[in-house]
């Protein structure tokens, strides 16, 4: 009996003493890609949508959105406007209200929306930005005065195209 618990103290021995340690590395990566989003204000708009209530100036439907700020990691970006069809709004009812754009700079220049609008500043961070009304809008004009348009709500979709500069 005793031959047999000493054979098997020397197993359990021998085999701890022969235990090898293995490993496994762990390859770790993270691609970082060109990232940018769209602020108004303090408020993130990426994929999302404002609200612009066009109001009769000198006879004419006009608004200006909101600054728009860009945060990312892009060194500038671009900048496009989709327009609905037609560039109208339309109506409950059908009918049109052809309306114009012009890019408001952040300089305080325009330009108009059927080109690009390139090399707009990106901040790291919404905390780098140090007046949030200092940013590129949009402006739009109704093509003609409110008494050439029926009575109704006219709506319709821009959207803002933001692209990081290549």
């Amino acid at each position: 009996m005793m031959n047999k618990f000493l054979a098997a103290l020397l197993c359990v021995s021998s085999s701890a003493w022969c235990a090898v340690t293995v490993k496994t590395n762990i390859d770790v990566e993270a691609k970082v890609e060109t990232s940018v989003r769209v602020y108004v204000g303090n408020k993130d708009v990426t994929n999302g949508s404002i609200m612009l209530q066009l109001s009769e100036v000198g006879g004419y439907m006009e608004g200006t959105t909101p600054a728009f700020i860009f945060i990312g990691n892009a060194s500038s970006v671009k900048l496009s406007l989709e327009s609905p069809a037609n560039k109208s709004l339309l109506s409950e009812n059908g009918d049109l209200m052809k309306l114009n754009t012009l890019w408001q700079r952040a300089d305080g220049g325009t330009a108009v929306t059927n080109f690009d609008l390139n090399n707009q500043k990106v901040y790291s961070d919404i905390g780098q930005v140090d007046d949030l009304n200092y940013g590129p809008k949009i402006s739009f004009k109704s093509e003609k005065t409110v008494e050439n348009y029926p009575l109704g709500t006219y709506k319709g979709t821009y959207i803002l195209k933001v692209s990081p500069a290549t």
